[in-house]
């Protein structure tokens, strides 16, 4: 694969938070869809709101995109995040706090690595597949009789 566009989100929901990821091809496929959980309770306590929670889960979501794309052997990202505060940051815009330096240097790290990369910003309205698995993540539907394997019967 030579060019992978990551569409990259994070959500926090009582005390816990989630990661949504959507990576797709040069034509636009979805080729990978992840949502992870995260405990963020009680993390970073000194900002209001809990935004540092929402910018740290931003930061994971890029990470865990860009080691997925090196992983599929991506020549080329773009990456999408609907948190701009993060996107500012990666792109130099904003002043990075100290508590996500390592964060951010891991990234930096990362899009060096590829042979062209961009972090661009998008509405929250343009992502919902990333948002839809970060929420499926924090939010999991218990399984239909439907969706069980059939070996599963036999027990």
């Amino acid at each position: 694969m030579m060019k992978i566009s990551i569409y990259a989100t994070g959500i926090q929901e009582d005390g816990r938070g989630a990661i949504g990821l959507v990576l797709k091809d040069e034509v636009g496929q979805p080729i990978r869809r992840l949502g992870r959980t995260f405990d963020i309770q009680g993390a970073q306590p000194s900002m209001p709101s809990g935004k540092m929670s929402e910018v740290a889960l931003g930061y994971r979501a890029i990470l865990h995109g860009l080691w997925r794309a090196r992983k599929l052997g991506a020549k080329h990202v773009e990456i999408f995040c609907d948190l701009t505060t993060v996107v500012e940051q990666v792109n130099g815009l904003a002043e990075v706090t100290p508590e996500f330096i390592g964060s951010y240097l891991q990234v930096r790290a990362l899009l060096n690595a590829f042979r062209r990369s961009s972090v661009r910003a998008i509405p929250r309205e343009q992502n919902r597949e990333a948002l839809s698995a970060a929420d499926a993540a924090l939010n999991p539907s218990p399984p239909r009789v439907d969706d069980l394997p059939l070996w599963a019967s036999l027990r």
